[in-house]
């Protein structure tokens, strides 16, 4: 892949960006959507959070699955909106107690459609957990691809 690059008098000087540039700056952009994705649920939480509506969700049942690893743990959730009982699903890992049966958590909805929801205690840190990683993977391979870019000229 080569860049066309004016000089100052507009004579076109080509010089080419090396492999490991290009791949860098492919994979810069694979990082950008995870770290965008990361924002929008953010941005989610904290709408829903201050306008949502506040209400508490019953942990039903448990379902018990198995990996390679061991079993690990889903809870089903569901609240009633108004005339709709809406709900949802959590993976607690391997630890089982965390959350009982019958247990009340914390749910803010959106009023205009009751099925999006955000579990108050565990939403953001998820979201945060997302952009974070995706955030330090994007940024690296930017910078690196940057570096490779300004060899160009």
């Amino acid at each position: 892949m080569r860049i066309v690059y004016s000089g100052i008098l507009g004579a076109a000087a080509l010089r080419p960006i090396s492999g490991g540039g290009f791949w860098t700056g492919f994979f810069s952009l694979i990082f950008l959507f995870p770290f965008i994705f990361g924002i929008s649920r953010v941005m989610n939480y904290i709408r829903l959070k201050k306008h949502g509506i506040k209400t508490y969700a019953t942990i039903e049942k448990t379902d018990k699955q198995h990996s390679k690893c061991g079993s690990y743990y889903i809870k089903h959730y569901f609240y009633s909106a108004g005339e709709k009982y809406c709900g949802g699903i959590f993976e607690t890992g391997f630890n089982k107690k965390k959350y009982a049966d019958h247990q009340k958590i914390e749910v803010h909805y959106d009023k205009d459609n009751p099925e999006k929801h955000i579990r108050v205690k565990d939403s953001l840190w998820e979201s945060i957990g997302i952009l974070f990683l995706s955030g330090i993977l994007f940024l690296s391979m930017f910078i690196m691809f940057a570096g490779e870019l300004m060899k160009c000229f």
